[in-house]
């Protein structure tokens, strides 16, 4: 028997059927995984150790940790002679963007709207509706701790 040779129009019409398929592959798959709730649930971290001692930070400093999948933020400022450490969820209040301290002005600042929030974290100026979320914080042995508050 005689073989046949496919006619280019039908290799032309296979590779772009292939092609469609990939590309609305391309395309449905993040969709799909966004919408997907994520397989294992939130993390419940209670507490954490930095990586960082005490002694390694000075005032004036600041720096954005991790708290389980959130980002915290730490200041270290100096009263009455002893340096003192705040910590605070990173997370604004209003559309939930990355804060960053100001030791110029002693404040902690988010970009986004210019909200505005004291050392004790309450806010002070900007849209921001509430306070950010505060943790505690624990030295013992140049260790750092920091917890959630109740």
């Amino acid at each position: 028997m005689e073989e046949k040779k496919p006619s280019r129009r039908n290799v032309l019409n296979i590779l772009l059927g292939v092609g469609g398929v990939a590309t609305a592959g391309s395309i449905a798959y993040p969709v799909v995984m966004f919408l997907q709730p994520p397989s294992q649930p939130e993390h419940t971290l209670h507490s954490i150790t930095l990586d960082k001692k005490f002694s390694e930070i000075t005032p004036g400093e600041w720096f954005i940790f991790r708290f389980g999948n959130k980002p915290g933020l730490l200041i270290c400022t100096e009263e009455a002679g002893e340096k003192k450490l705040y910590a605070y969820s990173a997370i604004c209040t209003h559309l939930e963007c990355i804060v960053e301290y100001q030791p110029e002005n002693n404040t902690i600042f988010c970009p986004c709207h210019n909200g505005r929030f004291d050392l004790n974290g309450n806010n002070i100026g900007g849209p921001p509706p509430r306070p950010l979320d505060k943790f505690a914080v624990q030295v013992s042995d140049d260790v750092v701790k920091i917890a959630k508050e109740s």
